[in-house]
């Protein structure tokens, strides 16, 4: 009779061989475990991930957008503003020349890495002279003529960041900005200044803002807008530039050269543009684009004195032709 021992040890050898014996043989083998074992959720199952396309963002990928490319970038805003100056009229005569819409440059430059962030400079100057309103004049003075100059300049060094929600192309910026604007106001005769007054403003601060691009269908069409605004700390100057010494001979006050100096003076400034894009690829490529806006822009300044202050205001379409790689 065998032992209680020995058949501990013979029996599990047994069974052991017998599995062997028909797994060698090819057969399958089903093991009945209690409780049986469930496969894993699909959820925690190590298999790739299924990336799902939308109707709005295969249109996305199909149009393109300006800010999907790292590169240089650049253009040119070629803008007709009119100066608003605020022009006194009296019994029907407008006593100081009116501008049109004056064409004024705006040249930019800049980089974009592969993550939306970059870097941008801008250049936009305004300089024109209007003349006209000679009636008020003519019958103390004989045939004199007023005229008017404006002119502003600005030089924006700042760093860029675009960024995506839902449909809308978004991109922040913010540095900082040098701006110059001038006024000047000058009476003719025979061709000759007689009489000149000006006021200047020069300073420097920060500048940031906002533009918004929203694609429209997938032909390349987009709606734009954009808004900045600026701070700056200067100084202004103003004075009386008198060659022929027209004021002497009327009021027996001799002003040949008057400047006047105002210290720690500020200017703000606000920008807008709304309007629509087309853009396209080039076959090298690269991207072009064609913009149509409207622009306006206000020159605000703070008081001279506790007393004075200056605001001069330029509105008009602006086209902008830019190429970015």
């Amino acid at each position: 009779m065998t032992s209680p021992r020995t058949a501990f040890l013979v029996v599990p050898a047994v069974l052991w061989a017998a599995l062997a014996t028909v797994a060698s043989a090819g057969d399958p083998v089903e093991l009945l475990l209690d409780p049986p074992i469930q496969p894993a959720p699909a959820w925690q199952q190590d298999t790739p991930a299924l990336t799902t396309y939308t109707t709005s963002s295969v249109c996305s990928r199909a149009c393109g957008s300006p800010y999907d490319n790292h590169g240089l970038y650049g253009g040119v805003d070629i803008a007709m503003l009119k100066p608003h100056l605020g022009t006194p009229e009296l019994a029907g005569t407008e006593l100081l020349p009116t501008f049109g819409c004056e064409v004024s440059p705006r040249l930019w430059l800049g980089y974009e890495t592969c993550d939306g962030f970059g870097g941008r400079a801008r250049f936009w100057i305004f300089d024109h002279t209007a003349e006209g309103g000679d009636a008020l004049f003519n019958a103390t003075q004989g045939q004199m003529g007023l005229t008017s100059s404006v002119e502003a300049a600005t030089v924006d060094l700042e760093f860029t960041q675009e960024a995506s929600f839902r449909r809308w192309n978004l991109g922040l910026f913010g540095g900082m900005r040098y701006g110059k604007s001038g006024q000047r106001i000058g009476l003719q005769a025979s061709n000759a200044e007689r009489l000149a007054a000006d006021l200047d403003f020069e300073g420097i601060g920060p500048t940031l803002g906002l533009d918004a691009r929203r694609p429209v269908g997938c032909r390349g069409f987009a709606l734009v807008g954009s808004l900045r605004g600026s701070f700056l700390f200067g100084s202004t100057r103003a004075g009386i530039h008198d060659p022929g010494n027209l004021l002497e001979d009327l009021i027996g006050i001799p002003a040949d050269d008057i400047r006047l100096r105002f210290n720690d003076h500020f200017m703000q400034t606000w920008e807008t543009q709304l309007g629509i894009e087309w853009t396209r690829r080039t076959c090298c490529g690269n991207r072009f684009l064609v913009r149509g806006a409207l622009e306006a822009q206000v020159w605000d300044s703070g008081a001279m004195v506790g007393l004075l202050s200056s605001e001069t205001g330029f509105v008009g379409p602006t086209i902008t032709i830019g190429l970015s790689r």
